[in-house]
């Protein structure tokens, strides 16, 4: 794989690769009895458990030269510097409010900051927010210049 090639297309060539093994390996495994091909069987399902599982932190972007999967963080952890993140936070209803079937959800704010002019505040978002992640690097659109 090339160096320039991101830890996320490195995944889903590793995850493909393992997959069409396996196809293969179940095509001749038909054929025969060997346990020992058996036994190949195993541990190729058990890769491609293992690929699948971390999808979290194979998928992600490249900022200032680090990789940074895509996951939520703590709250606690979000920069505090004006950069614009990702935030969540748990929206409860109100006792009224739930009376009349509001529910509890998610409420998810895009491009939100910590402080605005000095204000010890997060800018954009709903109720408090307990989570927060990276935003990625939006697609380059050639057409668009």
């Amino acid at each position: 794989m090339s160096e320039h090639t991101t830890p996320t297309a490195q995944w889903l060539a590793l995850l493909e690769a393992a997959k069409t093994a396996r196809t293969a390996l179940q095509e001749h495994v038909s054929f025969s009895s060997d346990d020992h091909e058996e036994h190949a069987l195993e541990q190729l399902d058990l890769a491609i458990q293992a690929l699948e599982t971390s999808q979290d932190v194979a998928l992600g972007y490249v900022e200032h030269g680090i990789w940074t999967p895509l996951r939520w963080h703590p709250i606690e952890t979000a920069p505090r510097d004006g950069t614009r993140v990702i935030l969540a936070s748990y929206v409860k209803p109100s006792k009224e409010a739930a009376k009349n079937g509001a529910t509890a959800y998610w409420h998810v704010c895009d491009g939100c900051h910590f402080g605005s002019k000095g204000s010890n505040l997060w800018t954009g978002i709903l109720g408090q927010p307990t989570f927060w992640m990276p935003r990625p690097q939006l697609p380059i659109n050639e057409s668009v210049k």
